[in-house]
C-alpha cells in the first residue's frame, strides 16, 4: 500500500439525515474525501465526491447490498489501480491505486456498516471489550445494558482493546451461533472487509462531530445553563451565570473569522 506519491487515501464517510421535524423520513448519504490534499481544502464542498444518496423514507436493511457497487469500484481501485492514467506534472502516464483508509460516520450508521449489534448491546464498543449491566429502563417495562464508569470486574482505565476484529467479524459469522454474537457484539459480515486497505477497528474512529459535539458538548452546556440536573454527592457550584455565559458568546464571538456564531444558548 502506498508505493507510490501518486497513490491515494481515501475516506469514506456515511451519515444518516432526517429531512423533515416530524423524523419521519430519513436518508444517507456515502461520500469520499480525497485525505491528498491539504487539511484546509480537503473538506470543502467542491472537493468532496458525493457517491451515493439512499433517499429513505427507512434507512437501509441491508446496507451491504446498497454498498456492493461503490465496494467493487474500492476493490479494483486497491488491486488493479486505473491504467493509464496521466501525470500532468511529470507529464507521464502512471498507474492510479487509491485506497479507503478511513471510515467515519454517526452511531447508527458505523454500525450497521461494520456489522456490530448496537450500541444497547452487550459488548457495543469496536474498540474494546466493555460488557454492558442489565437494568431497567425508566418505564420499568423493558430492561436495557447500561455501561457504568465503575464496574468491580472491569477497571475503565485498563479495558481490553480489541485485536484483530477482522478476523472476529469472519470467525464469528462463519460459526452463525447467537450466543457467540451476543457475547462478541457481531451481529453480521460486513463488506467492507472486501477492503483491505482498512483496518479493523482503528480505520473506524469515534466522530468527533456526533459523539463530542452533538453528544458530550451539548448535554454539558445543559448542565452549566442549569437547565439538566445530575445527582451529586456533595455541593458543586456547576451552574454558570447569565453574565458568564455572556462573556463565553462574546469570546466565541472574537474567535470567528467568517460568520458570527448565534448566542451560545440559543444553539442547544
Amino acid at each position: 500500500m502506498f508505493q507510490s506519491k501518486q497513490d491515494i487515501a481515501l475516506h469514506l464517510s456515511l451519515d444518516g439525515v432526517q429531512l423533515i421535524i416530524q423524523r419521519t423520513h430519513s436518508m444517507m448519504l456515502v461520500i469520499l474525501i480525497n485525505l491528498n490534499l491539504p487539511p484546509e481544502i480537503c473538506y470543502k464542498l467542491t472537493n468532496i465526491m458525493t457517491f451515493g444518496i439512499f433517499p429513505g423514507p427507512s434507512e437501509p436493511k441491508d446496507l451491504n447490498s446498497f454498498l456492493r457497487p461503490f465496494v467493487d469500484e474500492l476493490a479494483i481501485l486497491e488491486t488493479h489501480g486505473i491504467q493509464e492514467a496521466y501525470d500532468a506534472d511529470s507529464k507521464k502516464s502512471f498507474t492510479l491505486h487509491a485506497y479507503t483508509t478511513l471510515v467515519t460516520g454517526d452511531i447508527k450508521a458505523i454500525e450497521k456498516v461494520i456489522g456490530m449489534t448496537g450500541t444497547n448491546s452487550r459488548r457495543p464498543c469496536r474498540m474494546c471489550k466493555i460488557h454492558g449491566v442489565i437494568a431497567p429502563s425508566s418505564s420499568g417495562k423493558k430492561r436495557l445494558n447500561y455501561y457504568p464508569h465503575t464496574m468491580q470486574d472491569v477497571d475503565v482505565n485498563k479495558l481490553q482493546s480489541r485485536h484483530n476484529l477482522r478476523k472476529t467479524i469472519t470467525d464469528v459469522c462463519f460459526a452463525n451461533n447467537e450466543e457467540l454474537r451476543k457475547e462478541t457484539g457481531i451481529r453480521s459480515q460486513s463488506i467492507l472487509l472486501e477492503l483491505r486497505a482498512l483496518h479493523f477497528p482503528r480505520s473506524f474512529p469515534y466522530d468527533t462531530m456526533h459523539l463530542i459535539f452533538l453528544n458530550i458538548v451539548k448535554n454539558t452546556f445543559k448542565l452549566w445553563a442549569g437547565e439538566r440536573s445530575i445527582d451529586v454527592t456533595e455541593k458543586k457550584e456547576y451552574i454558570l451565570s447569565e453574565d458568564v455565559l455572556d462573556d463565553i458568546g462574546t469570546a466565541m464571538r472574537e474567535a470567528r473569522f467568517v460568520r458570527n456564531p448565534s448566542r451560545i444558548s440559543c444553539i442547544f
